[in-house]
């Protein structure tokens, strides 16, 4: 968790206090200086830039990711760029940071330069706070937040209510299991692609077919879970 006297930390409490819109950017592959106007933080983590804009809009967002994955392509190199926005209810830094960092993992996968955006933030903040669970969450200005801002605000003695909610609990387990798949599936993918490249003994068209079936697998279970997370979302805001 982060301290109180992080710099990066004490802007991101001071921008959820009056209201700003922001977003964390998880990225990998892009180097040198990063071409941005809007006020940035940067920090390195697991050897990936992890950039905290505390005042862009979701579309300046998208618009920023993507212009850093043209740079790279231009370049020659690769960028993977996972993005996580702030929310209606107040969420822990950590959580954002979590979200972006698995929309990288996803954008891994999609080619030399791409964004993805998990949006797994209720599963990631119910599993944080478990973990650790006298982490305070900032506190909130209202001045207006991003589309996603019609979710309902959750209280602490809302979240108190919706965790003990059985479909709640069956439908995280659900999710970390689909989860747990999809890394499987990302590991597998990667090391046959690994013996592909490196000239493995396997037979190309065998190596081919294999391929094609994990990449079928690991797009359903994305199409799964982001529909349980759907699931999850209501059901949290029904319980709030």
């Amino acid at each position: 968790m982060f301290s109180l006297l992080d710099p990066l930390f004490q802007r991101y409490l001071a921008a959820e206090a009056a209201g700003q819109q922001g977003c964390v950017l998880w990225i990998e592959g892009l180097r040198g200086r990063l071409s941005c106007d809007a006020e940035h933080l940067e920090l390195s983590r697991a050897g990936a830039r992890v950039v905290y804009l505390p005042e862009l809009a979701p579309e300046q967002a998208f618009a920023l990711a993507r212009a850093w994955c043209e740079e790279a392509r231009g370049a020659g190199g690769t960028c993977h760029i996972g993005l996580a926005l702030t929310q209606a209810e107040p969420l822990l830094l950590e959580t954002l940071m979590e979200v972006a960092r698995e929309g990288a993992e996803v954008a891994r996968h999609q080619g030399l330069t791409a964004v993805a955006h998990s949006e797994l933030y209720d599963l990631v903040q119910r599993r944080l706070q478990r973990q650790f669970p006298h982490a305070r969450l900032p506190v909130r200005g209202k001045a207006p937040r991003s589309p996603a801002g019609a979710r309902a605000e959750a209280t602490p003695e809302a979240a108190v209510e919706s965790a003990s909610d059985p479909r709640i609990a069956q439908l995280e387990r659900r999710l970390e299991k689909l989860l747990a798949e999809l890394r499987e599936k990302d590991a597998e993918l990667a090391s046959l692609r690994a013996e592909r490249d490196a000239g493995g003994t396997g037979l190309p068209s065998l190596l081919a077919v294999r391929e094609q079936e994990l990449d079928a697998r690991r797009q359903a279970l994305f199409e799964v879970i982001f529909e349980e997370n759907r699931s999850l979302q209501a059901h949290l805001r029904r319980a709030n």
